[in-house]
């Protein structure tokens, strides 16, 4: 790897491809899953071992920064190399600390009547029905702790983040529990109306 690249798009590099992933890299088995899934995606191969070093896993910076490591990284986020990811890094510079809409849901933008499917890991679902007034009535969970007819409150949705309802106790209609939805690895949310 040439020395001159900036470590600042080695750890954009880092960020896009986790959220890709989908999943925090903090265990070996972590890392290996993410190498099958670059193979699965088609962008190339690289060894749990070379993904380990690249992220500081463990200590060895030779063969984690090679450009061919680099260039199968960048394709598994979508782009031809690293070469046109470093490109782009640089030209959206100036906007590093911007607002990102395209992973993010604000839930005031819903119309009542939406239907929400939130997915975190291991194989947790949430299926609800936005009310209004930030309010959703959950209609199917499957391996959570809520359960259909509870009511959650809720004023954004991160894709990669933690989601945090505010449960709205039946028995006390003016009290609130705190349900916190994908600590480890965060959620994943689609719409459908």
């Amino acid at each position: 790897m040439p020395e001159q690249i900036n470590s600042q798009v080695l750890s954009s590099l880092r960020s896009d491809v986790g959220r890709r992933f989908g999943f925090r890299l903090e265990t070996s088995t972590d890392f290996a899953n993410l190498s099958l899934a670059i193979a699965e995606s088609k962008a190339g191969y690289i060894s749990p071992s070379t993904l380990k070093r690249f992220w500081g896993y463990v200590k060895d910076v030779y063969s984690s920064k090679r450009l061919s490591t680099l260039d199968t990284l960048a394709r598994y986020i979508g782009y031809n190399g690293f070469n046109h990811y470093s490109g782009s890094f640089e030209q959206s510079k100036s906007s590093l600390s911007d607002f990102n809409s395209s992973n993010s849901l604000d839930v005031q933008t819903l119309s009542a009547g939406s239907h929400l499917r939130v997915t975190w890991f291991p194989n947790r679902i949430l299926s609800m029905t936005y009310l209004g007034q930030l309010t959703f009535s959950i209609d199917e969970s499957i391996n959570s702790r809520l359960t259909p007819g509870h009511k959650v409150k809720c004023l954004t949705l991160v894709k990669g983040q933690p989601l945090i309802l505010n449960v709205l106790m039946s028995d006390a209609p003016n009290s609130m529990r705190t349900y916190t939805a994908g600590k480890k690895h965060g959620i994943d949310w689609e719409i459908s109306d």
